[in-house]
């Protein structure tokens, strides 16, 4: 009996203690890479090493590459924070929330409807990372800073005019 309890207690002592190695390795992995997320409560956060106007520009573009609508971009030049929503053809609602966190650093958080959807976030996430990821062959070139510049009180460039669908006429 003596000895089960032992072997017990060695076993559990080897996997709290060198059991959780293989995650760690792979966790510090995907840190390397370009862009690498991580899915959290529905949402796929990304950070960028990139500026937060790149950014912005990249998610917009996203956006438009991959015929999803806009519905609202609502940028927040204080807090440094843009909102943007959109929809693809099966009604299926994307919420993009990109963030400053430094100088050349942004985290763009990702949710796919209302549980979210994250293979379709990290198809998103991709499609940003291959816009901004110089060593792509789709990197975008930098924006040209001087939409900043019109309006110096604007962090961000002016997100592009929405469709809206006519109101209907009273009678």
């Amino acid at each position: 009996m003596k000895q089960l309890a032992l072997s017990i207690s060695a076993a559990v002592f080897l996997l709290m203690n060198f059991g959780c190695s293989a995650p760690v390795i792979t966790g510090v992995a995907a840190v390397a890479e370009y862009g690498s997320g991580t899915f959290n409560s529905g949402a796929l956060e990304t950070y960028y090493p990139n500026q937060f106007e790149h950014t912005v520009i990249a998610v917009r573009k996203t956006i438009a590459d991959l015929g999803l609508r806009p519905i609202s971009d609502v940028p927040d030049d204080k807090a440094n924070f843009v909102y943007i929503k959109a929809v693809d053809e099966a009604d299926e609602e994307i919420f993009f929330r990109i963030r400053r966190r430094g100088q050349m650093l942004t985290r763009v958080a990702i949710r796919v409807g209302i549980l979210g959807d994250e293979p379709y976030a990290n198809a998103l996430s991709r499609h940003i990372t291959a816009l901004l990821d110089p060593d792509s062959d789709t990197a975008t070139p930098p924006p040209d800073l001087r939409i900043l510049n019109e309006d110096p009180t604007r962090s961000v460039p002016p997100p592009p005019a929405l469709e809206t669908s006519p109101s209907p006429k009273k009678p």
